[in-house]
């Protein structure tokens, strides 16, 4: 009689990680042509546009007490 297969999976293999370096001057270019791009102004709208949700809202009430 055989054995029914395991429900675990096996073990899986480690990732082999690797550092990658950059060198500054190439970062601070490309960070330049990003933050020249629209997307970059448009994620700043984005946050602009969140940032007003969070806002506290007065109510009509509050706004006639004064």
């Amino acid at each position: 009689m055989t054995t029914p297969p395991s429900a675990e999976p096996p073990p899986a293999a480690p990732i082999a990680l690797a550092e990658v370096r950059y060198s500054l001057p190439a970062l601070l270019k490309e960070l330049e042509g990003e933050r020249a791009s629209g997307a970059f102004t448009m994620a700043k709208l984005g946050q602009d546009e969140i940032g007003k949700l969070f806002k506290t809202k007065v109510s009509s009430r509050a706004r006639i007490k004064k």
